[in-house]
């Protein structure tokens, strides 16, 4: 699974995942389910992971990369309430 665009700033300030979880005082799970997509970061997990790879000024980024990510998710979870057919009123099969 490819790293979701963003969270590569650990890997380019050169620490592994055991590493950066210390120095930021986290679980290593902590580091490694937002960077597999299986959990979302919060603003302030954004802005210590920026912080602690040495490159603070991507934290305004990755706050971008999460606001649509959240954007995202609640369109998605919207749909099934909503509706999956382009015209609702239709009848299925005409």
């Amino acid at each position: 699974m490819r790293k979701p665009h963003g969270w590569n700033c650990r890997t380019e300030a050169g620490l592994n995942g055991k590493d950066f979880a210390a120095r930021l005082g986290w679980q290593r799970s902590k580091v490694s389910r937002p960077e597999s997509g299986k959990q979302t970061a919060t603003e302030t997990d954004t802005d210590a992971w920026a912080a602690a790879a040495g490159a603070p000024q991507r934290a305004a980024d990755l706050r971008t990369r999460l606001r649509s990510l959240e954007s995202q998710q609640r369109s998605w979870r919207r749909q099934p309430a909503a509706g999956w057919l382009d015209a609702p009123d239709r009848p299925v099969g005409c």
